[in-house]
């Protein structure tokens, strides 16, 4: 068995732990693309009827920019990401704490 170092939060306790890559790890971007373009259109969307996924968030600068961007990314696949700027006070007001 391979030594094993005390636990830390930032590593694998154990030298011979290996990460398995992901599945899709070996295919190209341009087929990951046209998976996720496949599966968009599986569920009955496109660029005419786009998914639209609202998202509202605490007013802030950074988390606006972000989700612009992730936006951005996510329309040629035929979703509409829409963010929704709230001031945190009515943001944790409406949603239930869990």
């Amino acid at each position: 068995m391979a030594s094993c170092r005390p636990m830390r939060w930032s590593r694998p306790a154990c030298r011979a732990t290996r990460r398995k890559p992901p599945d899709w790890a070996a295919e190209s971007l341009a087929e990951r693309r046209e998976q996720a373009v496949a599966l968009v259109a599986a569920a009955g969307y496109s660029a005419d009827k786009p998914a639209r996924l609202e998202v509202i968030y605490g007013a802030d600068d950074n988390d606006r920019r972000l989700l612009t961007a992730i936006a951005a990314m996510v329309k040629p696949y035929g979703i509409e990401f829409v963010p929704i700027a709230e001031e945190n006070q009515v943001v944790l007001s409406t949603h239930p704490r869990s």
